[in-house]
């Protein structure tokens, strides 16, 4: 085994966990160092009576006694550099030189000690596992010192000073030896213990602090999601909410990790009819839906996944609820540019087409009749060219509103261009009902219309065709009471007439 080999029987780890272990423990081997340091200075000052004993009031005693006065000092100023300048890398080359300073001491003391003095071996004894037990550096070194330390007194003793029985000079050498091995095994032991027990707490507290890491940046793209995110249990209930849901439902009263999903988005009792969680819980498979939250104000498409377990049983959902109430508006403002009049707000043409077709299959199919207007106010273009187009515009609004007035609730009226309104009469079972809703528009536009301010009058001819005597589809409906309005304005205008198939 080489000497740098040592390291390993005091279950050295790798350079950077070293370092770790190192600097974890600096603190508390430097009060283990200084405690150790501080019992010899006892021993070896205690033992200055012994020298008393032995060498009386001498010029030998003195010396010893400046000698230990000189390692006190030297000790003190070493415990207070440590406690100060608590470095891992120097600190055991500072501790092996104080060590080498108490082992020179101590053999300066064994020199001037009689040949036949046998106190020393087992103070000696005492000294070496005291190195190897309390002093923490490196195995090396300790085992350095404790070494230098043997071979320097067996030499003493038993080669200078030549012992006085051969038989105490083979117990001595070999409770020397013995300190030694037992002082590397017993000391490699507890620092290997104490390494192994570092790594396993440093690997733990790493492998923790992986964790941690994981679930932290997991939660940070978890609450970084715009989105209202939940992860809910089979029983609807919140396991997991992120930032977004948490801001969203920040009113709910209670904590929303264990409530019922039900209960703080829609404020039920029991699911919806169409919840995605039940389906998801009924099928095994995604789903999704598009539903108002009347508690949010806003539109949002619920996206809802099934989580499931290594076994194949469903553990629970996840659900992603986006809101979609801008596209909604702007579906719904898309839908009104397509289907209703820009300026009026009433139905265009295609509209009207649409619901046509809808009160034709119904009246076919319950073999009733209905009607159909076509109304044009008289006159417009004069007042377009006397007042200009923005008060012509305001007149057709206000022509517009008071029409939807007039009509009843399941029939339409629509702008079909310019001046020219059409009114769909469905479930009309006599000519006369048409008549007498044409008879209450052309009264209706007697009085003035108010705008902004001004008052204007402007009135109206009204042309009725009958389905099915005029026609069984909306173009020849159109062209026939068009054909009856214009009957009208030839009479006079400010009239209605009924197409008669002439």
């Amino acid at each position: 085994m080489r000497w740098p080999d040592l390291n390993h029987l005091d279950g050295y780890l790798p350079p950077e966990l070293e370092k770790a272990y190192r600097q974890q423990y600096l603190k508390s081997d430097v009060k283990v160092a200084a405690l150790s340091m501080l019992l010899l200075a006892i021993m070896l000052v205690s033992f200055a009576y012994n020298d008393y004993v032995l060498f009386g009031f001498t010029s030998t005693f003195y010396f010893l006694v400046a000698l230990r006065g000189t390692y006190l000092i030297y000790f003190i100023i070493l415990v207070v550099y440590l406690w100060r300048n608590q470095d891992a890398v120097k600190y055991d080359w500072n501790l092996f030189t104080w060590l080498m300073l108490s082992m020179i001491l101590v053999i300066t003391i064994n020199l001037t000690r009689p040949a036949e003095y046998t106190g020393n071996i087992p103070v000696d004894v005492i000294l070496i596992l005291l190195v190897y037990l309390a002093m923490p550096m490196r195995l090396l070194f300790r085992a350095l010192g404790a070494i230098a330390f043997t071979l320097s007194d067996i030499f003493i003793f038993f080669i200078f000073r030549h012992a006085a029985s051969s038989i105490g000079e083979y117990a001595a050498i070999f409770s020397l030896f013995m300190a030694n091995v037992i002082g590397i095994y017993a000391s490699a032991r507890l620092y290997s213990f104490r390494r192994s027990s570092f790594k396993a707490s440093y690997e733990e507290r790493t492998a923790r602090e992986e964790i941690k890491k994981d679930a932290d940046i997991w939660q940070a793209t978890f609450d970084s999601i715009r989105d209202l995110v939940s992860i809910q249990d089979t029983q609807y209930r919140l396991v997991r909410v992120n930032k977004a849901y948490r801001e969203a439902f920040a009113q709910w009263p209670g904590a929303l990790v264990g409530s019922h999903c039900y209960e703080v988005v829609h404020g039920t009792s029991q699911p919806i009819a169409n919840c995605p969680h039940r389906q998801v819980l009924e099928t095994g498979l995604a789903s999704s839906i598009e539903v108002f939250e009347p508690c949010l104000g806003i539109y949002l498409e619920v996206s809802c996944s099934p989580i499931i377990r290594e076994d194949g049983t469903l553990e629970g959902t996840v659900h992603i609820a986006k809101n979609i109430t801008m596209r909604k508006k702007l579906e719904e403002k898309l839908t009104q540019m397509a289907t209703l009049d820009n300026l009026t707000g009433l139905p265009n043409r295609a509209l009207l087409n649409d619901r046509f077709d809808i009160a034709l299959a119904n009246a076919r199919r319950r073999n009733e009749s209905m009607a159909f207007m076509i109304l044009d106010l008289d006159r417009f273009k004069n007042i377009n060219d006397s007042f200009g187009h923005a008060v012509g515009d305001m007149l057709l609004v206000a022509v517009a509103g008071r029409l939807t007035t007039l009509l009843r609730k399941g029939d339409t009226i629509a702008r079909i261009g310019g001046d020219e309104f059409a009114v769909l009469l469905p479930e009309t079972k006599k000519v006369e009902d048409a008549a007498q809703i044409a008879q209450k528009i052309v009264e209706a536009f007697h009085e003035p219309f108010n705008l902004d301010g001004k008052q204007m009058t402007v009135t109206t001819s009204v042309g009725i065709s009958r389905y099915p005597a005029d026609g069984e589809d909306l173009e020849a409906l159109a062209k026939n009471a068009d054909t009856a309005m214009y009957l009208a304005k030839e009479e006079g205008r400010n009239l209605y007439k009924i197409y008669n198939g002439q």
